[in-house]
């Protein structure tokens, strides 16, 4: 798989396909340049089971953690040069099958040999019934009890195997597909039915029931890590384990995340001189084909700039990256380079892409969240006028020009997103299987972490000057009063600010619900509970009653509300967790861009009122609880924001 992947082997197409890919991105030594190695393979496999953990469907509340326990001890490299039973062996074994088993009077315990059995079946290490179905039924007893696809690919694959040995038969060998078609991958968009009519408390249970899975593999990957010494070794394989491996530590161990996460920069940096994407090819009508080359070949450089600037300044630290390490715009100059296009420049070209060039302009969207978040470490982490002490009202207005600078980029890129999803409404299959749905809310919870950022900021520095402010307060100075007001203001609407984009991302929860996509956690996804919590903590602007006007019908919640949870019956104690309702959700197409386009911008959303708190608050729970079907922790996280509305009211 390396020497594929390093365009050594393979057939004429294969190595034009690489090395075309390499083309579209500003290596600096592509002779010298290694994709991948047999190390970083090994590693890569690891870290993608780390992360397929939590995203498949499979009985994790009945395996058996003894059939990884090989893992430990025989590494994957080396399994695949000694093993006779693998397929991916270097050179084919010699002798009959027999020659593989212990010698006669060995005191090694001879396994037995298993004759046909499911992929579930033979993952767990139980007997399977497949074969003692009546004629028709294609699943195994336990499959259809777990409601589960019961597949036998590894017993085809070695059927397949058996009869290359004999070149008589090996004409007449079907065909033998070891991944899922296309199809198929579609398909894994659809949860089953049973699972999302679980209550919120069984599909945190299931959650839990990943983390040992999960946790075994995240450590065989770090292992890994260490004995092959990717973080020494600069390959682009090499780096995406470590990006990977980042973001999947990012919301549990966020330390570890950031030294994983500079070392990958630190690769990146070193393997490319920069990376561009010339918007010329969107606005040409270039076909979507040559468009996602161009992609594809920058998406390394690419994710990992964004995710680096985006992380950092959350954090209210610099970015790793430069500015100008990478690059979307328009090529031209005299060295024929790619001009960095500004941010409020962008509507202009998303409303000329045609619905085909739209899918990729929604892709670059991110690239100009990372221009925000450069933009917002200059502007609000080093400007000058933060550490000005005593405030004067030259220093709040730069600071208020620096904020609404940062805001209106932001919103700009959330109007941009609806505008190229309502040219993708017929388009968006272009992109399978890549979920755009999915993509609108990274984009979504990125413009989050931002505003979160500024606001941390703007608090940081009203903190700072405490101990002004308490003077201030028993001044008799006329220039005091209006000072003040105006630094209250401005904390106030970087509040609202913060509060309007997670009001949105609220009721994209919502909609997505019925879809089972929040099924799939991601540390994405996760941000969802900090959203929460800025809504919980926020007051509502209006003085309505919490209980309902007598002409307005009462919403009658249902068993997930929190109105319910908040308010129980008298004599019965508060359930420790919200469970949701025993019926299936409506389903809804997990690829339907009304979702997208019905939920309001930041700045269009009704008034913020008690009974809209709840309503959204509530909204959010459910999701947690979809959430918890992937990730373990989710109950706790969901008892934090019931602590916090209690606390408020």
């Amino acid at each position: 798989m390396a020497k594929y992947l390093n365009g050594q082997e393979g057939d004429e197409p294969t190595r034009e396909f690489f090395g075309h890919r390499k083309s579209y991105s500003v290596v600096t030594d592509p002779d010298r340049t290694i994709d991948a190695t047999p190390e970083t393979v090994e590693t890569l496999l690891t870290t993608i089971c780390a992360w397929g953990s939590q995203h498949i469907v499979l009985p994790f509340e009945t395996l058996d953690m003894s059939v990884f326990e090989p893992m430990g001890h025989t590494s994957l490299l080396d399994a695949a040069q000694n093993d006779p039973e693998l397929g991916f062996r270097c050179t084919a074994p010699t002798g009959t099958p027999a020659t593989v088993l212990p010698e006669p009077g060995s005191t090694k315990r001879q396994k037995r040999r298993q004759g046909v059995a499911c992929d579930t079946c033979r993952l767990r290490r139980v007997r399977c019934d497949l074969m003692e179905q009546p004629p028709g039924v294609k699943a195994c007893s336990r499959c259809r009890v777990k409601q589960i696809v019961c597949t036998d690919r590894y017993i085809q694959w070695r059927r397949g195997r058996d009869m290359m040995k004999n070149a008589g038969a090996s004409r007449s060998m079907p065909g033998v597909q070891l991944l899922p078609h296309r199809e198929e991958f579609v398909q894994l968009n659809e949860l089953p039915s049973s699972i999302r009519s679980l209550s919120q408390q069984e599909l945190i249970d299931y959650g839990v029931s990943r983390e040992a899975v999960y946790n075994h593999f995240v450590r065989r990957a770090l292992i890994l890590v260490h004995r092959h010494n990717i973080v020494n070794s600069c390959t682009i394989q090499g780096t995406i384990v470590l990006t990977m491996l980042a973001s999947l530590l990012d919301y549990t161990r966020p330390k570890m995340a950031y030294e994983s996460q500079r070392v990958a920069s630190q690769h990146v940096m070193s393997l490319f001189r920069r990376s561009e994407f010339d918007l010329g090819c969107v606005l040409q009508c270039l076909p979507l084909s040559d468009q996602f080359a161009r992609l594809s070949g920058n998406r390394l450089p690419q994710s990992t700039w964004v995710y680096d600037a985006v992380s950092n300044v959350s954090y209210l630290r610099k970015p790793h990256f430069p500015r100008n390490f990478y690059v979307v715009g328009f090529r031209g100059g005299l060295d024929a380079t790619v001009n960095q296009l500004p941010v409020s420049d962008v509507m202009d070209v998303c409303k000329q892409a045609d619905p085909v060039s739209a899918i990729s302009m929604y892709l670059l969207l991110s690239q100009f969240i990372g221009v925000v978040a450069h933009d917002a470490y200059e502007s609000m982490m080093s400007l000058p006028a933060l550490q000005t002490i005593p405030p004067t009202m030259a220093s709040v207005a730069e600071i208020r020009s620096a904020c609404h600078r940062l805001w209106n980029d932001l919103h700009q890129i959330e109007l941009c997103m609806h505008i190229l999803a309502d040219k993708m409404r017929e388009t968006y299959r272009l992109a399978f299987p890549m979920n755009m749905l999915l993509w609108g809310w990274l984009l979504l919870s990125l413009n989050f972490l931002l505003h979160q950022a500024i606001a941390r900021r703007v608090t940081e520095w009203f903190s700072s000057t405490k101990a002004y402010h308490q003077w201030a307060m028993y001044s008799e100075e006329e220039q005091t009063e209006p000072l003040m007001e105006a630094i209250h203001d401005l904390l106030r609407e970087s509040q609202l600010c913060t509060l309007g984009i997670s009001r949105t991302i609220a009721h994209y929860a919502r909609n997505l619900l019925p879809t089972g996509l929040l099924f799939r956690g991601s540390s994405m996804i996760r941000q969802l509970f900090r959203v929460t919590q800025c809504i919980a903590r926020a007051l509502p602007v209006s003085d309505e009653s919490a209980e309902p006007h007598q002409d307005e019908p009462e919403i009658v919640p249902g068993p997930t509300s929190l109105h319910s949870l908040l308010n129980p019956t008298a004599g019965a104690p508060p359930p420790s967790m919200p469970a949701s309702p025993t019926e299936t959700l409506p389903f809804a197409s997990p690829h339907d861009m009304d979702l997208l386009l019905s939920i309001p911008d930041s700045r269009s959303h009704e008034p913020f009122t008690r009974r809209t708190k709840r309503r959204e608050i509530d909204g959010c729970i459910r999701g947690l609880g979809q959430i918890g079907f992937s990730q373990a922790g989710i109950d706790v996280e969901i008892r934090r924001i019931i602590d916090l509305v209690h606390f408020m009211r």
